[in-house]
């Protein structure tokens, strides 16, 4: 730990005594990632006072929280009633910056759409406004007000938050999680799919995501989620600007580059949502690998004179569950500490 020297006095004090030093422990702490839930708990961290330094190797402009939709939603994780605990919280955190400039959050009405009959969900109580609607086209249909997060705008006021916070960010590849550990109090690391090799995890596993941003059509206000017969999952995300509709579910797939039959795929399933989907202008595509595994990887263990902590693994759920992951991870790391 960093010992600062703190000496508090006054102009007219002529000596000073014992009183008037303090002994004040500065944690430090290496997190390795910059998506969604690294540099949430850097943020998480430098606002309890520890010295916080964030290694990448991609920039967060190039992260897959970075392209995802995103609106809450449980999605492609384990069912767990910390998955909900998880969720709750971070719905609750992204409810109240919603108001705050530039953070890229909005709280928008959503419609979730089955073609075939599902039980409601175990979440419904933690959304507002959570009703059963019934539909001629649909089998289940309900509404709710959920957040939407504008990633890109999101992260962007994240990373800044820790600046303001002193966090120092680096730049470089990272291909042992105790490197220069001695450095350092705390590892904590939150790479996403990286930690396939930095964690040696065998359970971990990418889904690879395709998505299409397109030109905000006037008609689209709400958020639209829906599941087709064959267990199909698509969405349309208004954001301020632009809107996001997707998606690929395609496990243990490494492409990195756009396919065109994923981008027509994608309109033909948001097409029987709303027809006028077929006229709407593409503006880009992008490729993410969701990091996924049975059990999200929330760990904190003694190395010597060094704790390692893991956070990641959390699917399809990475935006939704960033918040409450990351306080239960940070309360952890505390205890042993």
């Amino acid at each position: 730990m960093a010992i600062i020297l703190l000496m508090f006095c006054c102009c007219n004090v002529q000596k000073v005594n014992k009183s008037s030093f303090k002994l004040v422990f500065m944690i430090k702490a290496r997190v390795i990632g910059c998506g969604v839930i690294g540099l949430t708990v850097a943020r998480l961290l430098s606002q309890k006072g520890w010295s916080v330094e964030v290694v990448y190797e991609d920039n967060y402009i190039n992260t897959t929280s970075y392209i995802a939709a995103a609106v809450w939603h449980p999605f492609l994780v384990e069912k767990s009633t910390r998955i909900l605990k998880w969720a709750e919280e971070s719905y609750k955190y992204f409810e109240c910056i919603s108001n705050q400039l530039n953070t890229g959050v909005s709280i928008v009405k959503g419609h979730e759409l089955s073609s075939y009959s599902i039980s409601t969900p175990e979440w419904a109580n933690i959304v507002k406004n959570f009703h059963v609607t019934t539909s001629n086209s649909w089998n289940s249909v309900w509404s709710y007000e959920a957040p939407v997060i504008e990633m890109p705008l999101y992260l962007s006021w994240l990373k800044l938050k820790c600046l303001k916070n002193n966090v120092v960010f680096k730049q470089q590849k990272i291909n042992n999680l105790l490197k220069n550990s001695k450095e350092f109090d705390c590892i904590i690391n939150s790479s996403g799919m990286g930690s396939k090799k930095l964690n040696i995890d065998n359970k971990l596993f990418p889904i690879r995501g395709q998505v299409c941003w397109i030109k905000k059509p006037n008609w689209l206000n709400d958020f639209y989620i829906f599941h087709l017969e064959d267990e199909v999952n698509g969405y349309i995300i208004p954001r301020k600007n632009d809107a996001v509709i997707g998606t690929t579910a395609q496990k243990d797939d490494l492409c990195k580059e756009p396919r065109k039959e994923d981008a027509d795929y994608i309109l033909d399933i948001c097409k029987k949502v709303n027809p006028k989907i077929q006229n709407i202008e593409i503006e880009s595509h992008h490729v993410g690998h969701r990091p996924a595994r049975a059990n999200i990887c929330s760990s904190v263990v003694k190395r010597g004179d060094v704790i390692l902590g893991n956070l990641y693994g959390h699917g399809g759920s990475g935006v939704t569950l960033s918040w409450g992951s990351a306080l239960s991870f940070v309360e952890k790391l505390e205890r042993l500490v």
